[in-house]
């Protein structure tokens, strides 16, 4: 018999409507005016809460306790009326609401009650209440435990097994509250005063049964039976600190374990829980996480030199099949929830997931530790905060894997990128979306020479002292300015921070260092705003205060200079004809252009000789900028290529993670150009050769770094047909051939790598492989032709076939499905969802001769004349399509749409495929061939 696990969570995060200030109005006593309730409405609230008692009793059976799925409570607030009124508004979206048991009392006297609106919780009293008393409110309800809406209110969260009687016996319940959405969602727990931004003291009362555990981000004052009910347990938390709703954050769980260690100067404990089944089968990966979540927390709490600001960590892992579960909301103050199935599969490699945990939890520790300070005004200063704290998972990463710290940057270099390409007006919406890259201008100060670390760091701690100590008030930009400058007055900066950093916050683009040799003494260095092709007409002009380091020669001392608006050509001394490497560190936010041939030369005998002299992140953003100069024509596509020699060639092998993600996320979109070229088996083979031989060399991985390496490589290696990839489709598909009932063998691996290994698996497993998966699908249909996302997984998979035999029965079956046998609720949008969008390209490449071959059966199932020109497009959008031999094709395929509907080649969907074949064709003539005269 399986174990019940249950999980109760409730966590608060409330809606605002703002408080006006400077209104109190201090007249004791009573009078028998009346405010209206429009007039009310116009106002901030007249009744501000300092102090909650809440009681509740979860319930998830039906019993003489109560029915299921409700939640009995009872709420006392304490609060101070702002001025006079006879109204008092709260917010209630309980299920039932004990109208008589409302009681309001001020200076220990009951207050008459004229009447109750349940409606929003409306309260009219008999008589006015001066300002400035403190009342009392009282109420009895019944709170909803919530099935469908995730983010407001008490959550029943799904069964994540498949079997129905399991289910009814596993429970697990949550509930969270999105702070971001308009809403007041306090008073689905139980009624309140709902404004975010207002701050309280709280008791809680949880009762709940015997065998039931609970945990809070208050302290825990007390356990004791429950006076009114045997067989329940009542746990009393306290917070006396005063806090938004928005970090009251409380749970109630069955056969839940837990692994602790300890962090900081005060030894304060942080646990990890999970169901006991997954404590006692993962015990050492939990361990090892909570010991690097221990590590970072009081990395931190050096770093601030202050001890945390909570009592405790405890983190949750939950499993469930519940879609938004465990995302930001439900990360307050000390008590943090995740979901299980997102960050660890059944079987992985235990240190490849640990890594990949510590990657999911540590931007929420960071936010932990610095406090919830989210309010959009000002909204620059929003901006800076989440851009610190951004630069604080950096700090943490760095206390548990440098990888992932490179990783880290290198995603926020990609991200800053998509915000400096759009070259538009500093739109803080859009700035605010990509946070990141500040958190890269702040890490810039790094690598100015004379500028110590402890600078910045001093800054920062300067920066949150001052929210913590003065609660939350606002930090407006310039005083951001004004504090990291006082940090920097003995580092004797050549210009204030304010300018410089301005010069990069008010200035959208990113600079462009073009380094030279003047002389045989000297080297030149200019700078300039770098242009997409698509911006290269634009007149903004305008560079930046841009600090440039590098190293020369022998050693690896560091110089910095500074290109400014006034001074954009500077002249360094040094022998040209030894190796100079700029941006050394990888801190500074510029792309770097050699324009002497012999410095780029250097640089690359450099790598083949040794690459490790490089760190791993310049080496990334080296061949990050040389894809970017080649693909908006700065430089050839020979050059970058001739860069990552070193990857097959070198003397050494390649193993940085952040490396080979910068290779392949900027070479893929052009290797994928080719997938319908002649020459595509040659540039199959130049990548294949580079993969092959860094799997090679990792067979038997040494680190953590390269066991995530093999499997982030695994997909490329699929869409290759590599051996290596080969080898695991057919060993993968043997066992669970083998044992087609137990557990597939996918769930060793990483959920998002289950895509690209059914599809190998299918791709190269002929006709016995397509049967066998087919089967698995059919298998996971529901009776009411319903399926799982697994399930569609399955069935994206099938149209991986490489057979041609094997892929024109599977279409088919989907354009005439039999009488029986069929593949229910799927047609021609199958084609556009599934094979177009397919991991690996053989059924994509099949598509187009399928259509001529069966143009009437495509046709007729197309629903509409638009059918067979969107799929084209999505083709040719995709690059499938780059040759004047295809456009005839395409031409010829028009032809015959023409005879069925007349007029259709006037249509936009085939004015586009043309226009894009054209540019496709250009690009190949003149980009393509460069690359094909480097490559092998």
């Amino acid at each position: 018999m399986m174990k019940l696990t249950l999980l109760i969570v409730l966590s608060l995060r409330i809606g605002s409507y703002g408080v006006e200030e400077n209104q109190t109005d201090p007249s004791p006593g009573f009078d028998n005016g009346r405010d209206s309730w429009d007039d009310f409405f116009h106002k901030s609230d007249k009744f501000i809460p300092s102090h909650y008692d809440i009681d509740l009793r979860p319930i998830f059976e039906d019993g003489p306790e109560g029915t299921r799925h409700s939640m009995p409570g009872k709420v006392r607030i304490v609060g101070t009326t702002y001025k006079k009124t006879n109204k008092i508004r709260l917010t209630s979206n309980c299920n039932e609401l004990n109208i008589s048991s409302v009681k309001v009392i001020s200076n220990g006297a009951p207050i008459p009650i004229e009447n109750v609106n349940e409606e929003g919780l409306h309260i009219n009293l008999e008589q006015r209440v001066g300002g400035g008393n403190t009342i009392e409110v009282y109420i009895e309800y019944i709170a909803k435990i919530q099935q469908e809406k995730f983010w407001k209110g008490f959550l029943h969260l799904p069964c994540d097994t498949k079997n129905d009687a399991e289910c009814n016996k596993t429970q697990i319940a949550v509930s969270g509250f999105n702070i971001k959405l308009l809403g007041t969602h306090c008073g689905t727990i139980f009624p309140c005063v709902g404004d975010r931004d207002l701050s309280s003291t709280f008791n809680l009362s949880l009762s709940s049964k015997n065998e039931y555990g609970t945990a809070a981000n208050g302290e825990l004052v007390s356990t004791s039976p429950d006076s009114e009910l045997k067989g329940w347990t009542v746990d009393k938390y306290t917070w006396s600190t005063k806090q938004r709703w928005s970090l009251l954050a409380f749970t109630v769980f069955k056969d839940y374990s837990y692994v602790e260690s300890f962090f900081g100067k005060e030894k304060k404990p942080v646990k990890i829980y999970a169901p006991k089944e997954h404590i006692n089968s993962k015990n050492g990966l939990y361990t090892s996480i909570v010991s690097s979540v221990a590590k970072i927390l009081t990395f931190y709490e050096e770093y601030f030199g202050t001890s945390a600001n909570v009592p405790k960590m405890e983190l949750f892992f939950v499993p469930t099949t519940f879609d938004d579960f465990g995302t930001w909301f439900m990360k307050s103050k000390g008590l943090n929830f995740y979901n299980v199935l997102d960050i660890i599969p059944n079987k992985e490699n235990e240190k490849s997931t640990e890594i990949r945990v510590i990657q999911h939890v540590a931007e929420s520790l960071a936010r932990q530790w610095v406090g919830d300070w989210w309010d959009p005004e000002p909204e620059m200063s929003f901006l800076f905060i989440e851009s610190i704290l951004r630069y604080m998972e950096y700090l943490g990463l760095s206390q548990v894997n440098p990888a992932l710290v490179e990783a880290a940057i290198y995603y926020d270099i990609q991200k800053a990128e998509e915000l400096d390409r759009e070259e538009r007006d500093a739109d803080i919406q859009f700035i605010v979306s990509h946070k990141r890259k500040v958190t890269l201008l702040f890490r810039m100060f790094e690598g100015i020479t004379g500028w110590r670390v402890d600078s910045l760091q001093s800054g920062i701690r300067n920066y949150f002292n001052r929210l913590w100590n003065e609660n939350g008030t606002k930090v407006t930009t310039e005083e951001l300015y004004e504090i990291l400058q006082n940090s920097t007055e003995s580092q004797k900066l050549p210009f204030d921070v304010a300018t410089i950093l301005s010069s990069f916050v008010d200035n959208v683009g990113i600079p462009l260092v073009r380094v030279g040799i003047a002389n045989e003494t000297h080297f030149v260095f200019k700078q300039e705003r770098f242009r997409y092709q698509e911006s290269i007409d634009k007149i903004n002009d305008g560079v930046w205060y841009l600090p440039v380091t590098y190293t020369h020669g022998i050693g690896n001392t560091r110089h910095t200079i500074w290109l400014t608006p006034d001074q954009n050509v500077t002249y360094v001394q040094g022998n040209t004809s030894e190796l100079l490497l700029v941006n050394p560190d990888a801190t500074g936010y510029y792309r770097t252009l050699y324009e002497d041939s012999s410095l780029l030369q250097m640089l690359q005998q450099q790598l083949e000789m040794n690459h490790t002299e490089i760190k791993p992140l310049t080496r990334a953003v080296l061949l990050s900028d040389y894809f970017t100069f080649a693909d908006e024509k700065y430089e050839t596509y020979g050059a970058a290529l001739n860069l990552t020699t070193y990857l097959s060639e070198g003397s050494t092998n390649e193993t940085s993670l952040v490396v080979w993600k910068t290779f392949l996320s900027k070479f893929s979109g052009t290797y994928d150009k080719f997938i319908s070229h002649p020459q595509y088996p040659r540039l199959k083979n130049f990548l294949s050769a580079k993969l092959t031989n860094v799997l090679d060399y990792t067979s038997s991985p040494k680190t953590s770094e390269e066991i995530i390496l093999r499997d982030y490589l695994l997909e490329t290696a699929c869409k290759l047909n590599n051996p290596h990839c080969q080898t695991m489709a057919k060993e993968l598909f043997s066992q669970w051939r083998v044992n087609p009932n137990d557990s597939s063998p996918l769930d060793h691996f990483y959920p998002a790598s289950r895509p690209i290994l059914e599809c190998a698996i299918v791709r190269n497993g002929g006709q016995e492989a397509y049967d066998f998966i087919m089967a698995k699908y059919r298998q996971g249909v529901q009776a009411d032709g319903t399926t799982t996302w697994l399930t569609r997984y399955i069935l994206k998979s099938l149209a991986c076939a490489s057979d041609k035999t094997i892929f024109k029965g599977f279409i088919e079956l989907i354009l005439t499905p039999p009488p029986s046998g069929a593949i229910k609720g799927y047609n021609l949008d199958y084609i556009t969802d599934h094979v177009l969008s397919t991991p690996l390209p053989d059924g994509r490449e099949m598509l187009l001769p399928f259509i001529f071959k069966n143009f009437d059966l495509v046709f007729e199932n197309s629903g509409t004349y638009h059918g067979i020109p969107a799929m084209i497009n999505k083709l040719t959008r995709s690059w499938e399509f780059s040759t004047a031999e295809k456009k005839k094709e395409i031409q010829e395929l028009f032809k015959l749409l023409e005879k069925k509907v007349e007029g259709v080649n006037a249509m936009g969907y085939i004015r586009q495929v043309y226009e894009q074949l054209d540019v496709n064709i250009q690009w190949m003539d003149n980009q393509g061939n460069d690359i094909l005269s480097t490559i092998p």
